[in-house]
């Protein structure tokens, strides 16, 4: 799976997560009764909320695979990422007027169910591309102290899809 490719699967998840929040939240808080309906009045709001934290989620870096290895540093940005998206849709709500609902349990509810969801889904992929993703062998050709660092380097962030023995 090429770079751009993996990136295109981690936003995919994460407008899987984004959806599957929503209809949890809906689920929760009004029932499996007349889903759908509720599903077509929330709805366009929410892609709004959806496109602002997918946004957010770039402008943190949160697609850039290499970082998602530094675990530390990538649940840093995620956790400013979520908290700045959930701050965005707080204001969006409030702040705009031609919304029809008004969702202050169900906007509670979708970030504690998005926050919860998109960990799970980032530590399922991270979890794909370092054990069941076919790895590239590496052929490397420097003096011995170079090559370790780059072994070092390699193994540590396996998701990059590259072996080096």
């Amino acid at each position: 799976m090429k770079g751009k490719l993996k990136k295109i699967a981690v936003l995919l998840g994460d407008l899987v997560v984004l959806h599957a929040s929503l209809m949890l939240t809906l689920i929760i808080r009004y029932g499996s009764d007349n889903f759908t309906a509720l599903w077509f009045k929330h709805w366009p709001s929410f892609i709004i909320i959806f496109l602002i934290w997918i946004l957010v989620f770039y402008i943190y870096n949160l697609y850039n695979l290499i970082l998602a290895a530094d675990k530390l540093k990538f649940n840093q940005l995620a956790l400013n990422a979520i908290l700045s998206s959930a701050l965005l849709s707080v204001a969006f709500f409030y702040l705009n007027p031609a919304t029809q609902i008004t969702p202050k349990t169900n906007l509670a509810l979708f970030i504690i169910l998005s926050i919860a969801l998109f960990i799970l889904w980032r530590k399922f992929f991270n979890i794909l591309l370092q054990n069941y993703l076919p790895k590239n062998n590496l052929l490397l050709i420097a003096k011995r102290d170079k090559v370790q660092s780059l072994v070092n380097y390699i193994q540590n962030k396996q998701h990059l899809g590259f072996h080096a023995a």
